[in-house]
């Protein structure tokens, strides 16, 4: 690739401060990561002192987080964070294309390794400026730029397909999982009014029963307030809310010591078949099972000795619950199930050899659906890197545009 001008000759920064008057806004949250596109395309309208104006044409890119790929070609006025930087293409470069460039791997390793702060990297201008553009002309751009508009369109497509059709499988499991544990696998079994509103209609013969009378232990755990006291290889698995996957835990990410568990009584050590559920924020509801011995932080509700029921249909009956609990949940910034509202929701409670019953026919079930979406969300990310990849190639010279269209055309790639 022969390099061309720096962009401190070619583009320019602007950082024109608003005056606080409502104006559309955009955040860094508001821009796509890696795609080029914006969440939605309306941008509200907000009071905001500290941000940045930008015009129709300009280019913004996130500094913060670079490796994130936040870019977006403005197609309108507007105002936006100071963590976008806002860049004017010269007379010598083409918007579109320069949106490209700034989602490629060359400027992405640029700015990342210019970045600067561990936790929270951040580009700037002073990093960026230096940057060399490929030595492209005008016109030349613009076919590139012409060529990514086509192909990306085609690849977004593929994947906006594949994603719809995750998204009904996602539907599809939470309704099998409803019917299940709500009227089990008879269609001819006689029915009664359950009495609780998200229920609805039970099997007769089935009990409905509060989850504080289904287990004999209902608890939490805590944070270790010394950092230093969680430990990536300590003697008892510590497991947070992140970890809670409606999936078996046999490991998690942080463990504490066993001098730890001792010394703070909230650290409770958890058998394995322990039923966990996330308590707060955006994990609410989310559910995990332990396959080992483990202890929890506060935002996780374990369910341990069982009576009556098996703790995989319990974990199956929470996920139908799932939406019922959602609307449950109280607080303003931080919505929560607190432990109360748990131990009084009712469950249904067919008989044990139905439950077991429940239980594998939804697990063959699940998997199967489970093993498709697994397939489906690998050929997306496979799509996802061939679109980065293209773009990459094709803004540095390293794809020629000519060949690519022939080859695809043969059918040969």
């Amino acid at each position: 690739m022969s390099t061309g001008l720096r962009l401190r000759f070619a583009v320019s920064e602007h950082v024109d401060k608003t005056d606080g008057s409502p104006e559309p806004y955009l955040g860094l949250e508001g821009i796509v990561g890696a795609v080029g596109a914006l969440v939605q395309q309306d941008l509200p309208l907000k009071e905001a002192t500290d941000s940045v104006r930008f015009q129709s044409g300009d280019v913004l890119f996130g500094k913060l987080r670079p490796y994130l790929a936040k870019a977006w070609h403005a197609d309108r006025d507007g105002t936006a964070t100071g963590e976008l930087l806002v860049m004017r293409p010269g007379p010598e470069v083409d918007g579109r294309y320069l949106t490209y460039l700034a989602l490629s791997r060359a400027w992405l390793e640029w700015a990342g390794v210019s970045a600067y702060g561990a936790k929270m990297p951040r580009s700037s201008w002073d990093a960026m400026r230096d940057f060399r553009l490929p030595a492209f002309s005008l016109d030349r751009q613009r076919t590139i730029a012409g060529f990514l508009d086509r192909e990306t369109a085609d690849i977004d497509a593929m994947i906006a397909k594949q994603e719809e059709l995750v998204g009904l499988l996602g539907e599809r499991r939470s309704a099998v999982i409803a019917h299940a544990v709500t009227k089990g696998l008879n269609p001819n079994a006689p029915l009664k009014d359950s009495g609780v509103e998200w229920l609805g209609d039970v099997p007769a013969h089935w009990g409905v029963k509060r989850l504080s009378w289904l287990f004999g232990l209902i608890s939490s755990g805590t944070t270790p307030a010394n950092e230093d006291q969680l430990e990536d290889d300590g003697d008892h698995y510590w497991v947070t809310t992140s970890e809670l996957r409606e999936r078996p835990i046999r490991h998690t990410r942080r463990m504490v010591s066993s001098e730890t568990v001792e010394a703070l009584s909230p650290l409770k050590l958890y058998p394995p078949g322990t039923l966990l559920i996330a308590m707060y924020g955006a994990t609410i509801g989310r559910l995990g099972m332990l396959e080992v011995e483990a202890c929890t932080n506060q935002a996780c509700c374990a369910f341990a000795e069982a009576k009556g029921v098996l703790p995989e249909f319990a974990m199956y009956a929470l996920l139908a619950a799932r939406e019922h609990l959602l609307v449950l949940a109280s607080g303003g910034g931080q919505p929560n199930i607190n432990q109360d509202k748990l131990r009084s929701l009712r469950i249904p409670v067919p008989p044990v050899d139905e439950q077991e019953a429940l239980v594998r026919h939804l697990k063959e079930v699940l998997d199967d659906m489970d093993a498709v979406v697994e397939r489906t969300q690998e050929s997306v990310g496979l799509m996802r890197e061939r679109r980065a990849a293209l773009i990459s190639d094709a803004v540095t010279g390293r794809l020629d545009l000519d060949t690519y269209g022939r080859v695809e055309r043969e059918g040969v790639a």
